[in-house]
């Protein structure tokens, strides 16, 4: 785990999926954006590419659940959430992306 996928716990999810958030910020994780034939078992995105997502907005974006929404508007409502996130760590804590770039 990173300094910013252990920072998203317990912050609010910014996923924010209609109807299947359940908007508990005890729950909120780091949601990989995946990226085509970028991803896969035991390979994701680096962590600058994550969203702070609940339980159910997690299960959505990976597909493990709510199967009935078209992937485009969940892969929509993934990276809106991911921009979301980037706002978020800069206002809030900057000095995680700073330590980041050193990092890379």
């Amino acid at each position: 785990m990173s300094a910013l996928t252990d920072y998203a716990k317990g912050k609010p999810c910014l996923i924010r999926a209609p109807e299947i958030c359940t908007f508990i910020d005890e729950q909120t994780v780091a949601c990989h954006v995946p990226l085509a034939d970028y991803h896969g078992t035991g390979f994701k995105m680096a962590d600058w590419f994550i969203a702070f997502g609940c339980f159910n907005c997690h299960d959505h974006v990976d597909s493990r659940r709510y199967r009935h929404i078209e992937e485009a508007v969940a892969r929509t409502w993934h990276i809106e959430g991911m921009i979301r996130t980037q706002a978020y760590i800069l206002k809030r804590a900057p000095h995680l992306v700073v330590n980041m770039a050193k990092a890379a």
